[in-house]
C-alpha cells in the first residue's frame, strides 16, 4: 500500500518532465483586413495602425486585401518570426514561422471589375503545415470585383465558383480551408449566397468582409471586430480554440 507521506523514506528526485513540443493544434487566429494602403500607409505612413492593430492580437495567419508591402506590416507590428507572400493586386498572406511550413502559394484571377475601375480581381493561397501536428490549412486572401454586390464582368455566380474552383484545384484532401477577405459583396449578394451553396461556411462578416471555412474549423470561433486602425474597413479576428 501507499505509505503515509510523513513517514515515508525520501525517495530519488522524480526525473524532471522533458520539455513540451510547440503546442499544436492549440489555438489558431486568423485575421482579414482591407488596409486602404494609398490613404493609411501611402499619406498617413500608418497612423495609429500598427498600435491598434497589435492590441486585439496576437495572430497566426494574416489575410490582407489594399496591401502594398506586407513585409512593412509585419516589422511595423514586430511580428519578426512571420513569413510573408506578397501577391499582385494587392493581395497577401502571412503566417507565423515558427508553427507553419509553406508548402505551396499563388496568385489565380478569379473576376474583373465593370470597365473604368480598377480591372483585374484575384486570390492569393497558401498552403501551410503546422509543424507540430502535421495538419494543412489553405489560407486563402480575396478582394472582389467593384460595383459593391454586382460581381463586375462576369457577375457575382461566376466569381464565387471561380474562387471556389481555385481553392479544390490548389488544395489536397484533409486541408482545412480559411477564406477570407474584402468581397466587395454584401451577406445577401449573389457572391456570398454562391459560396455558401457551394459549402462554405461563414463564421464572421462586417458589411463586406467576410470570414468562412470549408472542411474543419466548423466550431464557431470566436470572433473580434478591429476598429479603430485608421482604415477604410474594420478587420475580423477568427480564434478557433483548436484544430
Amino acid at each position: 500500500g501507499e505509505c503515509d507521506p510523513g513517514r515515508c523514506g525520501v525517495g530519488p528526485s522524480p526525473t524532471p518532465p522533458a520539455p513540451s513540443p510547440p503546442t499544436g493544434g492549440g489555438p489558431v487566429s486568423v485575421v482579414t483586413q482591407n488596409l486602404f494602403w494609398w490613404n493609411l500607409f501611402n499619406q498617413q505612413n500608418g497612423g495609429n495602425f500598427f498600435n491598434v492593430f497589435r492590441g486585439y492580437g496576437p495572430y497566426d495567419i494574416f489575410l490582407f486585401q489594399e496591401c502594398d508591402d506586407v513585409n512593412r506590416v509585419k516589422n511595423g507590428l514586430g511580428y519578426l518570426s512571420m513569413q510573408t507572400f506578397q501577391s499582385s493586386h494587392g493581395l497577401a498572406v502571412a503566417w507565423n514561422g515558427d508553427r507553419f511550413i509553406m508548402r505551396s502559394q499563388g496568385y489565380e484571377r478569379v473576376g474583373e471589375d465593370k470597365p473604368g475601375l480598377w480591372g483585374e480581381r484575384g486570390v492569393a493561397y497558401v498552403r501551410l503545415e503546422d509543424k507540430s501536428t502535421g495538419k494543412k490549412i489553405i489560407a486563402v486572401s480575396h478582394h472582389g470585383p467593384l460595383p459593391i454586390d454586382t460581381g463586375g464582368q462576369s457577375g457575382g455566380r461566376s466569381v464565387a465558383n471561380a474562387i471556389v474552383g481555385v481553392i479544390n484545384d490548389k488544395k489536397v484532401s484533409g486541408d482545412i480551408v480559411v477564406l477570407g477577405g474584402d468581397f466587395n459583396a454584401n451577406s445577401g449578394s449573389e457572391t456570398i449566397r454562391t459560396i455558401e451553396s457551394l459549402g462554405y461556411k461563414r463564421h464572421a462578416n462586417d458589411w463586406v468582409d467576410f470570414i468562412f471555412t470549408a472542411s474543419g474549423l466548423s466550431s464557431p470561433p470566436q470572433v473580434t471586430i478591429i476598429r479603430g486602425t485608421g482604415s477604410d474597413h474594420r478587420g475580423i479576428k477568427t480564434t478557433w480554440s483548436s484544430f
